[in-house]
């Protein structure tokens, strides 16, 4: 027989108390998950491999998560937006080679994700014009191979809306 609970919890904290999370997923995946009904065509994650890498970085993710934070439509069937999450070489943490990664599609949180990997010389190197020229194009890259992958796999109700609307938001990017 288990022992009593020695400090039960009140009536109150039982019935609003949060259930635990049942999977920890990534910090940039957790951190951009739905808020309330609104739908997100593209959410935006950056992890940083030390150095300046995420303070040189950083001020891109905040720009693409604001531009394309609300859709005009909802162009989705199974899935609720598209992900892309930038990893960072840095001194302390090598992500890999240049490059789109790891597509991939989490079901729980109905996104098809993708991770793009920037090496150190792409950020390090690079005035802040030069990086927004590397963000248009490492965007654009990303976002058509999900558009691909979630065609194939019947996750695209309206492809012409969404590309229409992609364009107009990386052009306020590229050119705010």
């Amino acid at each position: 027989m288990a022992a009593p609970d020695k400090f039960p919890l009140s009536p109150f904290v039982q019935k609003h108390a949060q259930k635990p999370p049942s999977k920890i997923c990534s910090v940039s995946r957790a951190l951009n998950s739905h808020v309330g009904n609104n739908v997100m065509l593209l959410k935006f994650g950056v992890q940083g491999g030390g150095g300046k890498s995420r303070e040189k970085i950083q001020p891109f993710h905040i720009q693409l998560n604001k531009i394309f934070k609300q859709t005009e439509a909802d162009y989705f069937n199974t899935i609720g937006s598209f992900g892309i999450y930038y990893r960072v070489n840095g001194p302390i943490r090598n992500y890999g080679n240049e490059g789109p990664d790891k597509l991939e599609y989490l079901k729980k949180q109905k996104e098809l994700g993708i991770d793009f990997v920037v090496s150190e010389e792409s950020w390090s190197t690079k005035s802040e014009e030069e990086l927004k020229i590397y963000f248009t194009n490492s965007v654009q890259q990303c976002f058509y191979t999900l558009l691909k992958a979630a065609e194939d796999k019947g996750f695209i109700k309206d492809s012409e809306g969404l590309v229409s609307e992609f364009e107009k938001k990386l052009s306020i990017f590229q050119n705010g």
